[in-house]
């Protein structure tokens, strides 16, 4: 626990640093939760990464989230009704509490107030992600080689430390055997500091958002009309979260997202199927160019437009597929990942109507709040992946 007290409103926060009277800053809460649309594009990146909780920088996050903030919010395209956020966030001035549930966690987080602020349409997060418990393979601390998911969890096939059922068989890429890989509700955001914010040094920096005991994004009075999203209430409301970090999201994993979900319309991030995202400076251009095809294909569901960007980051960008069991087999260029995977983007409804309304959801429609989440029984997603992933399933 952090020793330094942080007020609701904190001065590093420069766009609520003003002196107002408390009944001007009511009335203008009070107008925003009226709002019918959400047109800002938040972002937060941290390339300093040097202190005891997350210690290895980076070079090209804040690029890579500058990147699609610039070219989506570019004055002169179909739209420019998207704009900037007056007090996006680098580095330092990244906390753990910008993404956290303030009714979830008990503590002064202020997720409403910057990540999941009523208002924004795209909420980015670029840096580095936490999250690799489940898997096994040749070269792990447990290997269960498998030829069908049936075995994984059958007699001696048990889940490893820190996961748990279900599990099934992670297909190695151009063969007909694989190796288990299990449920694991380790997926976490790192920040580059674990001394500010409340509850700072038990947290270690990092933002758990699979469990659901932190965060849930996009919870607003649009949204889910027969309750509070597991106590979260309806204080959020961003439309679209984009996670561009490693560890975020493992192929045929998703349910371990779905606690995240409180009515945003749809979270994006890179799929890894073995292996990592890449960090370098050509990979970090997928955050521009995913604006791109927005801003030239408005009308373009907004999941799609992020799978297929795959098609369009450098083919130098990560090491690529290769074979994790026979060495010199390579089956594709990186497009961004080392290793096998590629890009996804899920939405969640209360029905799979919904659920497919939020996957199809145009570029110019996302940020109509009228449209937010009402449950998470049905789910729906496009992606696509640096290698044969049509030929070569992720499961058998």
């Amino acid at each position: 626990m952090s020793n330094v007290s942080r007020p609701v409103l904190s001065v590093r926060r420069r766009v609520l640093a003003l002196v107002v009277l408390p009944g001007m800053l009511w009335a203008t809460l009070l107008i925003s939760v009226k709002a019918e649309a959400g047109h800002t594009v938040f972002i937060e990146a941290v390339n300093a990464y040097s202190n005891q909780c997350n210690p290895d920088p980076l070079d090209y996050a804040i690029s890579e989230a500058t990147g699609f903030r610039n070219e989506l919010t570019r004055s002169g395209t179909s739209l420019s009704f998207f704009s900037t956020s007056s007090d996006d966030y680098f580095d330092s001035q990244v906390w753990t509490s910008d993404f956290i549930d303030p009714q979830i966690s008990g503590q002064w987080d202020q997720d409403d107030l910057y990540f999941d602020r009523r208002g924004n349409a795209f909420s980015y997060f670029a840096g580095h992600g936490v999250g690799g418990k489940g898997d096994t393979c040749p070269q792990c601390e447990y290997s269960q080689p498998c030829t069908s998911s049936w075995s994984c969890g059958t007699g001696s096939y048990q889940p490893p430390a820190g996961s748990q059922l279900p599990g099934f068989c992670r297909r190695n890429p151009g063969n007909n055997f694989g190796w288990c890989s299990y449920t694991a509700y380790d997926r976490a955001i790192a920040v580059g500091t674990c001394t500010s914010g409340p509850d700072a040094q038990t947290r270690n920096g990092r933002i758990n958002y699979s469990l659901g005991n932190l965060v849930k994004w996009g919870e607003s009075t649009q949204s889910w009309q027969s309750g509070t999203w597991g106590g979260a209430g309806l204080t959020g409301g961003t439309n679209v979260v984009i996670l561009g970090i490693s560890h975020a999201q493992r192929t045929n994993r998703g349910h371990e997202l779905i606690a995240a979900y409180a009515g945003v319309h749809l979270i994006l991030t890179p799929l890894i199927h073995w292996g990592d995202t890449d960090g370098s400076y050509e990979a970090s251009q997928r955050g521009y160019l995913f604006a791109l095809r927005g801003t030239t294909h408005p009308t373009e569901a907004v999941a799609l437009s992020y799978a297929i960007i795959v098609n369009s980051i450098p083919t130098a960008a990560g090491s690529g597929c290769t074979d994790w069991y026979q060495q010199g087999i390579y089956y594709s260029d990186g497009h961004g990942i080392n290793g096998c995977g590629g890009y996804i983007g899920m939405g969640l409804g209360a029905t799979q109507t919904e659920a497919n309304a939020h996957k199809n959801r145009p570029w110019n429609a996302i940020h109509a709040d009228s449209n937010d989440g009402k449950g998470n029984a049905a789910w729906a997603n496009w992606y696509s992946c640096n290698y044969d992933c049509s030929t070569w399933s992720f499961a058998l």
